[in-house]
Parts: structure tokens; C-alpha cells; sequence
């Protein structure tokens, strides 16, 4: 949070949405009150870029079927990915591979 003044924003306060990882900013948010709600909305835009880049493909295709089906996969904590435990995958023609792969 960061004192903006009131021209910027009603309450006067605002957020600085960051980057963990490259302390780069990634937005500044101008009301503060949605501080409560960016991981929702960084899960619905991470969502709606899942589906629109499903529809372009057809439906049936690999890459249509593995975005469609490993979906939870895509929103997993790096820390929380599987390295070691191998499952067969039935949209890689049920090859062994770890959720890293």
C-alpha cells in the first residue's frame, strides 16, 4: 500500500502489485480495497487465457485435451510440482511423466 492522494484515488491509498520473483511492477491497483481479491483476480485472468488459447484449437485435439485436462497443473505452486513421482498421462498416449513434464 502507498499513499496516492485523492486525485488518484478515492481513499487515497493504492496498491503496488509486484513481482516476487524480479521485484518488477506489475500493476498499480488504484483502490485499495481489491488488495482482498488479487489472487482471485490473478486466477480468472490466468483462466480466461487457458480458454482462449484452447479455442484455437479444435476440440479433440492434444493440445486442446491437455490444457483442458491438466488445467490445475497450470495453477500448482512451482515449490508443490512432482519430480519424481511418474503417472501415466492418457493425453500423451499414457506415457509415464511427472507434473514437471
Amino acid at each position: 500500500d502507498f499513499k496516492s492522494g485523492k486525485r488518484f484515488s478515492s481513499s487515497g491509498m493504492s496498491m503496488c502489485l509486484i513481482n516476487a520473483v524480479n521485484h518488477r511492477i506489475i500493476d498499480i491497483i488504484p483502490e485499495r480495497n481489491n488488495k482482498f481479491h488479487v489472487v482471485t483476480q490473478a486466477y480468472t485472468a490466468m483462466n480466461k487465457i487457458r480458454i482462449r488459447v484452447m479455442k484455437e484449437y479444435r476440440a479433440g485435439t492434444h493440445e486442446y485435451g491437455a490444457l483442458k485436462r491438466f488445467w490445475k497443473l497450470l495453477l500448482k505452486n512451482q515449490d508443490n510440482v512432482d519430480y519424481h513421482r511418474y503417472y501415466p498421462r492418457i493425453n500423451f498416449k499414457y506415457a509415464e511423466l511427472s507434473d514437471s513434464e
